[in-house]
C-alpha cells in the first residue's frame, strides 16, 4: 500500500532522517561498503561484525584491514575499538585521524607517510608496527609516551 502523505511513512518509533536514507549513519554504511574492507583471509565483507555507537563512532568486533591506497580517512569516519588487529599498511596515508582510539591487537602502519602523531590510538593491546614511513622520524619514547602499547614498537 502506498502513503498519500509523506509523513504517513514515519511513526513516534521511527527515524525519519535513518528512513530517507540520508544521515551520518546513513554516509558511513556507504563509505564502508564502498571500500569494501577485507579480512586477514582475504575474504570482502568483515567489517560487517560492527556497529556505530551513538556518538557516531564504528566499533569492529573483528580484524580491520584497510584496502591499500585508500589515503586518508575521510572526515565523518571515526573508529572507536578493533577488537582485532589494525592494519593500515601501505594505504598512503599522512594523518591517523578517524583511526581506532582502542586496538585490542596489533596496529600496523607500515609504508604510509605519517607527519605527526596526532590521533594516534590511546591504547593498543598488542606490537605497534610502523616501518617505513616517509614522513619524520619517531621514536619509541615518543610512541608510548602518548600511546599505551603493551607490546612491542617496532619503526
Amino acid at each position: 500500500m502506498r502513503a498519500k502523505f509523506i509523513y504517513e511513512k514515519f511513526s513516534d518509533e521511527s527515524d525519519p532522517i535513518h528512513d530517507m536514507g540520508i544521515g551520518m549513519r546513513k554516509q558511513i554504511i556507504k563509505w564502508i561498503a564502498f571500500i569494501n574492507i577485507i579480512d586477514d583471509k582475504g575474504n570482502a565483507g568483515c567489517i560487517r561484525k560492527y556497529y556505530i555507537d551513538k556518538n557516531m563512532e564504528i566499533n569492529v568486533n573483528y580484524n580491520l584491514i584497510l584496502p591499500d591506497d585508500i589515503g586518508n580517512l575521510p572526515d565523518f569516519i571515526q573508529f572507536n575499538k578493533v577488537r582485532g588487529t589494525f592494519n593500515c599498511c601501505a594505504c598512503n596515508m599522512t594523518s591517523m585521524k578517524g583511526f581506532p582510539k582502542y586496538i585490542y591487537g596489533d596496529f600496523y602502519a607500515d609504508n604510509n607517510k605519517f607527519t605527526s602523531l596526532k590521533y594516534i590510538p590511546k591504547y593498543i593491546g598488542g606490537d605497534f608496527d610502523m616501518n617505513k614511513n616517509s614522513g619524520p622520524i619517531f621514536y619509541e619514547k615518543q610512541i608510548r609516551r602518548v600511546c599505551d602499547v603493551k607490546g612491542d614498537v617496532t619503526i
